[in-house]
């Protein structure tokens, strides 16, 4: 029976990029009610750019960005083992603040922990230490005075650093129904928030998480940073943040401790994406201004010119399983891959699993393996191919006479009911396919699809008798003849 399942199951094997002891998503995407994998969405170029030009700035402005950037190849394990010395030590500490007298709190003072870079770092975690939940109502009155006068000088801040310093969760959400109250005036230039090692658990992170899916705040936030803090964050606000990220047109590096696997690659999916829009956009400007420089093709770039042009004769398999080298490609370089294997005659299995394949990837590889003999199992499970690439890979396979295992499963988006009931006319031609792995929910496309994965088999099982037989035939009449010689000699 063909491998068919009725229902798309949740992509296996989704890969987690770990740093400390917390998932490290980073990277690039647009969205809003806007999807990252929505090819229609339109997101001016000139703000691309303009993203692009103001992380360039911070990046240069702010060495914790190139940290976090490389924190991605580091080893798991590392920064969780010291948040609890670090707060530990902070909790023993003396303090002299009070809540009755909030004078100190006033323009002179934010202004004196701003530089000249417009970053606020404020690093004391005495402050939050003596409004804990036994004195509640002061802390609340610190807070709402904290967050009045960072509004006032809103406009002037572009990073705000409050890592360490004990942090509630009140305070995102008082900052943030601060910002959404007056959203053209609340950090309009704002590109980092450094909440790192403090006590946020949740609901802050939620908060922040709805400021950062409103399109009309936070136009220029790049940056959060919310690793280590003291207890680990509720699930709902690792979703959140995830969610909201994947509608940020924003967002180039978030990071923070992710336990769901899901929620963590739709995070760094979007962030993968986001990042690519930012050199795109850099290449579009250079473009229009006559600066663009022809770059170096990359190493997956060449990997697959080398295919196309069947100079890679020793590649008998091409395995691509969540490779991030192939998901910052170019998307006209992605296509491309699935058109190099148009004429190649070496490569005999295809697994590109996890790397965001597209409908506009499928038309090409549909039409690459209709023109193929060589290649005889194909895997693309795990990938992003909704109807309209399903269909153009089943055309592609209907006039394809070498390929006896396919499999695309666990695709992100099942397909419309119309697009499964074409299959098996797209299909029915087929006569090599001996193994098919395709989700389809309606029962009786279904049992067509089997039918026809049968129908092959039984063929091939013919043939192989004959061959058999015909092999047996000539070994028989060998025999013979050796015997017959042997009697002559004699």
């Amino acid at each position: 029976m063909a491998e068919l399942q009725e229902s798309a199951p949740v992509p296996k094997g989704a890969e987690d990029v770990s740093v400390g002891a917390s998932t490290y998503t980073q990277a690039t995407c647009v969205g809003g009610e806007l999807n990252p994998q929505d090819d229609s969405v339109e997101v001016p170029s000139d703000y691309l750019y303009d993203l692009f030009v103001r992380f360039e700035k911070l990046r240069s402005q702010n060495a914790i960005i190139n940290k976090h950037l490389n924190k991605i190849n580091e080893e798991p394990g590392q920064d969780e083992k010291d948040i609890s010395s670090k707060l530990s030590g902070i909790i023993g500490s003396k303090n002299s603040y009070t809540a009755s007298n909030r004078d100190w709190l006033n323009k002179e003072w934010i202004e004196k922990h701003v530089d000249g870079n417009g970053c606020f770092k404020f690093r004391d975690p005495l402050l939050f230490k003596t409004f804990t939940k036994t004195n509640e109502k002061a802390r609340d009155k610190i807070i709402r005075t904290f967050v009045k006068q960072l509004r006032k000088h809103a406009n002037g801040i572009t990073q705000l650093d409050l890592s360490g310093i004990l942090l509630p969760d009140k305070f995102l959400e008082d900052l943030v129904e601060a910002i959404t109250r007056r959203p053209a005036e609340s950090f309009p230039n704002l590109q980092l928030i450094n909440v790192e090692s403090n006590l946020l658990k949740g609901p802050g992170i939620e908060a922040l998480a709805k400021v950062i899916a409103n399109k009309s705040t936070l136009k220029y936030l790049q940056v959060i940073l919310l690793e280590n803090q003291k207890d680990s964050i509720s699930s709902a606000a690792e979703r959140a943040m995830a969610d909201s990220v994947k509608q940020s047109q924003s967002i180039v590096i978030c990071s923070m401790s992710i336990r769901c696997q899901f929620a963590s690659k739709d995070m760094n999916d979007a962030l993968l994406y986001n990042n690519d829009q930012l050199r795109l956009a850099r290449r579009a400007h250079q473009s229009e201004n006559g600066t663009l420089k022809e770059r170096k093709r990359t190493e997956m770039e060449l990997y697959f010119d080398s295919i196309a042009v069947n100079e890679a004769e020793d590649v008998v398999e091409v395995s691509i399983v969540g490779d991030t080298k192939f998901k910052t490609l170019e998307e006209g370089e992605k296509v491309k891959t699935g058109s190099a294997f148009a004429n190649n005659t070496t490569v005999k299995t295809v697994k590109m699993e996890l790397i965001g394949l597209n409908d506009d990837w499928a038309v090409a590889f549909g039409e690459s393996i209709a023109q193929n003999e060589t290649i005889t199992k194909v895997n693309i499970d795990s990938n992003n191919i909704t109807g309209r690439g399903m269909l153009a890979l089943f055309e592609g396979l209907g006039d394809n006479n070498s390929i006896e295992e396919f499999q695309v499963r666990h695709q992100k988006k099942p397909m419309a009911s119309t697009d499964e009931e074409e299959l098996y006319d797209l299909l029915a031609s087929n006569t090599s396919i001996i193994k098919l792995g395709v989700d389809v929910r309606n029962q009786l496309v279904k049992t067509k699809l089997e039918r026809i994965v049968a129908d092959n088999r039984e063929q091939l099982r013919k043939r192989r008798n004959a061959q058999k037989k015909k092999e047996g035939g000539k070994d028989k009449k060998k025999s013979l003849l050796k015997g017959l010689s042997k009697r002559v000699r004699i």
